[in-house]
């Protein structure tokens, strides 16, 4: 990400917003709210979170925030798939830009520099 300028990691954003909640909210979920909707909303964040899986509590955020993203396409009279994704998105490019910048600032203050 590093290297990424920030056309790039909008447009990674936008991929990942719109293939991840294609995935999860637009599939998984309604395939599974066969079961009951809250049994869909549920094992399909489940798996959003192990997908996130990098450290425990990264999983566990990101099942929570999933849970959150499936309940976004009920707000209108329709189930509208474009707000969890905008969500997403967004999310994904301002986390994109914290990354970046921690990254940075960790190169700039050279390798024998203390970590918190």
């Amino acid at each position: 990400l590093a290297a990424c300028r920030h056309i790039d990691l909008i447009l990674l954003a936008v991929l990942a917003g719109v293939c991840e909640e294609l995935l999860f909210r637009g599939v998984l979920q309604p395939w599974l709210a066969q079961y009951g909707e809250l049994t869909g909303l549920i094992i399909s964040n489940i798996l959003f979170g192990l997908a996130h899986a990098i450290t425990l509590l990264y999983a566990v955020s990101a099942g929570a925030i999933g849970l959150y993203l499936g309940c976004l396409p009920k707000l209108g009279d329709a189930p509208n798939l474009l707000i969890p994704v905008t969500t997403h998105a967004v999310y994904d490019y301002f986390a994109f830009l914290v990354v970046v910048r921690t990254f940075r600032n960790q190169c700039k203050a050279g390798p024998m520099a203390e970590q918190p």
